[in-house]
């Protein structure tokens, strides 16, 4: 069985630093950019939020300066994870991150908003993962994952918090567990190892091994 998580809102909570970058990248362009505006803008992947920011804008963008803005906003938003660190893993993340290595469990990252790797490249738990895939799309990273941990989709669960990306998952053929950002680890857990087929060693992510 292959776990692999999509580490935003799951494991992490790197909300702050992702509204922030847009922020300042817009203010940098003497665009307005607030909590009201930055919610209508959910769902939207980066580049058609980026238009929608500019859609504010007194003048007309190149592709090339569009192009610069989206990376200005990723820098940003990389210094601001890297000052976050290991502040940015939500309580009881590492545990269960632990709990699955320890039972041999193999586990992957994938990210539907932005590159795994820019996430969990500054925390400690980065070593606990088989693979980051760091492909371009939520498609093609859990391909990728699938591809370099040899397993058949059936045997890959995503976990995520993220409706579109559970639907991409299982568009693979493989399982899906979605989360709500408040649900607790332990809860998260008990669900993993629900999903798991004939998974005979449940009991050794309890008696004091696991907090959550």
């Amino acid at each position: 069985m292959v776990v692999i998580f999509d580490p935003e809102k799951v494991l992490t909570d790197t909300e702050s630093c992702r509204f922030g970058a847009w922020k300042e990248m817009a203010r940098e362009q003497g665009i307005l950019y607030d909590a009201a505006f930055d919610a209508q803008l959910q769902g939207l992947d980066r580049v058609a939020r980026l238009q929608s920011i500019l859609n504010r804008a007194h003048r007309s963008y190149t592709p090339a300066e569009r192009m610069a803005l989206l990376t200005r906003q990723w820098d940003l938003q990389d210094e601001m994870m890297q000052k976050l660190g290991g502040d940015s893993l939500r309580p009881g993340a590492e545990q269960m991150v632990k709990a699955l290595k320890k039972n041999k469990i193999r586990i992957g990252a994938v990210m539907t908003d932005g590159m795994p790797g820019r996430v969990l490249g500054y925390l400690p738990v980065r070593t606990q993962f088989d693979v980051i895939s760091r492909k371009e799309d939520i498609l093609s990273q859990l391909s990728d994952v699938q591809l370099k941990l040899s397993a058949a989709p059936g045997e890959c669960l995503l976990v995520t918090a993220f409706p579109g990306s559970a639907k991409a998952a299982r568009s693979l053929g493989m399982q899906a567990l979605l989360c709500g950002q408040a649900d607790d680890h332990a809860v998260i857990l008990q669900q993993i190892m629900a999903i798991m087929p004939d998974f005979d060693e449940q009991k050794t992510f309890y008696g004091g091994n696991y907090a959550g």
